[in-house]
């Protein structure tokens, strides 16, 4: 009887870790995707400068992305080869209050990559040094919050907007504010 309750436990513990480790699986393969979106394009967007004024699909990937990272991935991800990535990792960094943004900030500072920026209807280039200065062109505290507050309290809208996002559908649903 103990043996069995042993057995029971043990298998209760694993089945719990694989569950978890399938779900952080599938958390980071979400994340590779999403940053394989903004390593594609190349491209930091401000929030409303998809179609009709609504969120482009670079925002949308981005602020998925920062609903699924931690601030240790976006700090590893200020580091990435691709521009977009780095500009968008500081600006999900500075979302979340890190801790020492100053010191990543320093060091981007001295990144003279170029990107892509729409900002508005104006469509050019810029370093991530520049992005890093002029962050308020591409990210308003309000409407990521909103939109975070948003995945977080509707599963299906969560669900149908990253599968648009990945499948490169028409976005369904505009923002929730």
């Amino acid at each position: 009887m103990i043996l069995n309750r042993n057995i029971l436990a043990i298998f209760l513990v694993l089945t719990s870790f694989l569950s978890y480790s399938q779900g952080d699986k599938a958390r980071l393969d979400s994340v590779y995707k999403l940053k394989s979106i903004i390593l594609a394009n190349n491209i930091v967007a401000s929030q409303g400068v998809g179609y009709a004024g609504m969120p482009s699909r670079h925002w949308y990937s981005f602020s998925f992305l920062l609903s699924l990272s931690t601030n240790d991935e976006l700090l590893e991800m200020t580091h990435d080869s691709s521009p977009a990535v780095r500009l968008y990792a500081y600006i999900g960094l500075v979302h979340n209050k890190y801790t020492y943004i100053e010191t990543v900030k320093r060091r981007l500072l001295s990144d003279t990559a170029y990107l892509s920026s729409i900002e508005g209807c104006t469509i050019e280039e810029t370093t991530v040094a520049k992005g890093v200065t002029t962050i308020e062109n591409w990210y308003l505290e309000k409407s990521t919050s909103s939109f975070l507050t948003s995945l977080r309290n509707d599963q299906n809208y969560r669900s149908q907007l990253y599968g648009d996002i990945i499948n490169k559908r028409q976005i369904g649903r505009p923002i929730i504010k």
